[in-house]
């Protein structure tokens, strides 16, 4: 298409932005570490004590069957866990996943777990 000398031409098909707009695209994190960071702050006990549970025993988050997950607090005791977890015959892990360990979508959390348990 031919455009007379002087005449408009049709606008570019580019995005301007402000710089305020610019600025803020600059700070927005993708999408993936969004979704990272929120899943983790969801995995994570609101008041940093971990699950609560009876004395003398130990919290469980999430048992399935040959691994557990003992939750991700650091507040834990870890000599605890790694004792629970001897008893069970697994291989006690410090920052193991808190996913199933059938494929699927998890988010990747350090967690304490009990990996390895025999049926």
């Amino acid at each position: 298409m031919r455009h007379k000398q002087g005449a408009a031409r049709p606008a570019a098909a580019a995005i301007v932005l402000t710089g305020s707009e610019e600025s803020r695209r600059q700070r927005q994190w993708p999408f993936f570490l969004q979704a990272a960071f929120f899943g983790a702050l969801l995995t994570v006990p609101a008041c940093g004590d971990g699950p609560s549970s009876p004395s003398g025993e130990v919290p469980i988050i999430r048992d399935f069957g040959t691994k557990i997950v003992y939750g991700t607090s650091r507040l834990l005791d870890v000599e605890e866990l790694g004792a629970h977890c001897d008893e069970l015959r697994g291989t006690f892990n410090e920052c193991g996943s808190v996913c199933a360990p059938v494929p699927g979508p998890c988010i990747t959390v350090c967690a304490f777990t009990c990996e390895n348990i025999p049926r």
